[in-house]
């Protein structure tokens, strides 16, 4: 039970990363366009 628990959490971590790899990548885009406006 245990290990089938892990390898679900294992499944689910990469996909955790690449949404906060997102969220990222737009806040820091956002910010970058914001200082180009800001010029």
């Amino acid at each position: 039970m245990e290990n089938a628990f892990e390898t679900r959490g294992f499944m689910i971590f990469p996909i955790r990363l690449k949404v906060l790899e997102e969220k990222w990548k737009v806040r820091i885009i956002s910010c970058f366009e914001w200082s180009d406006v800001q010029r």
